[in-house]
Formats: structure tokens, C-alpha cells, sequence
């Protein structure tokens, strides 16, 4: 996958760094990290409603390590990148909780404004933030896919991400788009989130076998 390659620089196309950046993620890779991450402020890639929920309240959003600029050591205990929305987050969180990568963030880098029509992603963006938020329902540190199995636990956090989203039509000018997210929402079934933690956890675990060392 990495063509021979034992340190990989991957960068979104909209995002700008300091120079020092990449000369300082070596340097910490040779001394033990696995991962090198960024933080990004300036327009940070949020999803839509982490944006209108910005808006909405007037305060900056919060932000976390992100896959907008990140250099990576090739190796075993690298995780994969799902086929979903948050898949970069995902990347890092597969990394930390089943490879016990190190990941280290530095500096800061700057993200252009979005392009028009980025709000059109609303719809897409739901199942992969309701992924997330069951991940780390009520800042649960010791996050796995095990309670995305669980019927009873998937259903109660559906209706709790869903009245999170229902709350921003009390005060976001963008309702329309609320609206198109709580669409998409009702769609998402116990059994489309069973299905995805069992097929996410299989790919994991044979995602670790076939790069162990033997």
C-alpha cells in the first residue's frame, strides 16, 4: 500500500503549514512516534452542523487532531481509513485504540474557507458523526466497537444524537439543512450501525494480522 515507502506525508489540498512542519514531524518520528498530526483553526474541517452550531452560539468550535496534515511511519501499528464520513478521525482513533500508536500533535495549520455548496454534504455526514458520537457517548475513554453491537445502546443513542440535532432548529437561520440531516438520520437503522461496527471491527483485526510481522 505505502510502494515501498517507510514515511508518508499526507496533506488535504486546502490546507497551508509552516515550513517547520514537516522538518519537526521527522524529527519526532525518529525519536518514537507513530503519527504526526496537526490541529486546523482557521476554518477548521468541521462537519455542517459542528459549523451552524458555531454560528448559532457565537463561540469558535471545538476542534481536535484532524488527518488535514499528517506524517506517519509506515508500520504495524498504523490503523486503516474507513469508508465513511470521519474516516481520518477514524484513521487516528483505529491507530491509538487497536495499533497503541503514538500520535503526537504540533502547531497549528491554516484551512481555506470551504467551497460553495459544501453544506450539500449535510445528509452524507450522519452516519459517520452518529459513528463518532456513539464512539465517545458522554466522553467515554475507553471507546470500541463492542457498544455499537449493542441493540438497546444503539437505539438510545440515535434518539440522543437526533434530539442534539433537533435542538438546532430552536436557533439556527438554517433550517433547511437541520432538516435534510434529521432526514437522514431517520433513515439509519440499529441494523445499518450493527452491520458497519461488524464489518469495521472484522477489517480491523484482519487489517492488523496481514501487517504483524511474523
Amino acid at each position: 500500500m505505502a510502494h515501498g515507502y517507510s514515511t508518508i506525508f499526507l496533506v488535504d489540498d486546502d490546507v497551508l503549514f509552516r515550513r517547520s512542519f514537516v522538518p519537526t514531524a521527522l524529527a519526532l518520528l525518529r525519536k518514537g512516534s507513530d503519527i504526526v498530526c496537526s490541529y486546523s483553526l482557521y476554518h477548521p474541517d468541521i462537519s455542517t452542523l459542528d459549523r451552524l452550531r458555531s454560528v448559532a452560539s457565537g463561540s469558535p468550535p471545538e476542534v481536535t487532531i484532524g488527518g488535514n496534515a499528517v506524517v506517519l511511519n509506515v508500520g504495524p501499528r498504523l490503523g486503516l481509513f474507513p469508508y465513511v464520513y470521519n474516516e481520518d478521525w477514524l484513521f487516528l482513533w483505529s491507530s491509538m485504540h487497536y495499533g497503541a500508536a503514538t500520535i503526537t500533535p504540533i502547531q497549528t495549520v491554516l484551512q481555506r474557507a470551504p467551497r460553495p455548496g459544501r453544506e450539500s454534504l449535510v445528509r452524507m455526514e450522519q452516519f459517520g458523526e452518529l459513528v463518532v458520537f456513539m464512539l465517545f457517548y458522554e466522553n467515554e475513554a475507553r471507546a470500541d466497537l463492542s457498544r455499537l453491537r449493542d441493540e438497546s445502546f444503539i437505539t438510545y443513542s440515535i434518539q440522543a444524537y437526533r434530539r442534539t440535532v433537533t435542538e438546532l432548529l430552536q436557533c439556527s437561520r438554517s433550517s433547511a439543512l437541520v432538516l435534510d440531516a434529521l432526514a437522514a438520520i431517520e433513515d439509519i437503522t440499529v441494523a445499518d450501525v450493527r452491520t458497519f461496527a461488524e464489518a469495521l471491527e472484522s477489517e480491523i483485526e484482519q487489517h492488523y494480522v496481514n501487517n504483524t510481522p511474523h
